[in-house]
């Protein structure tokens, strides 16, 4: 499906800046597989087509056991633990 990152440069303190794909990258597995999915696909149809396949991977990422992993690890002030389920 293509790259994440399309550039990486070291900034003036000499770390590694990848355009912010670190936030990115700390999210789910699943979701961030089924946002780039609903981005790609959705370039190619209209509007209404691109609505209905997000709301489609949505559904799916929704029922998934990192969809309940996100919150509450939130609530709970720690690291989400992606199982990719």
């Amino acid at each position: 499906m293509g790259e994440l990152v399309s550039f990486v440069c070291v900034r003036a303190d000499h770390q590694w800046d990848t355009g912010g794909s670190g936030r990115i990258l700390a999210n789910g597995p699943l979701a961030i597989r089924a946002t780039k999915e609903s981005v790609i696909r959705g370039m190619e149809v209209t509007m209404k087509e691109a609505y209905k396949i997000e709301s489609e991977l949505s559904q799916m990422v929704f029922a998934t056991e990192d969809a309940k992993e996100g919150p509450k690890a939130f609530a709970e002030k720690r690291a989400a633990n992606w199982q990719n389920k």
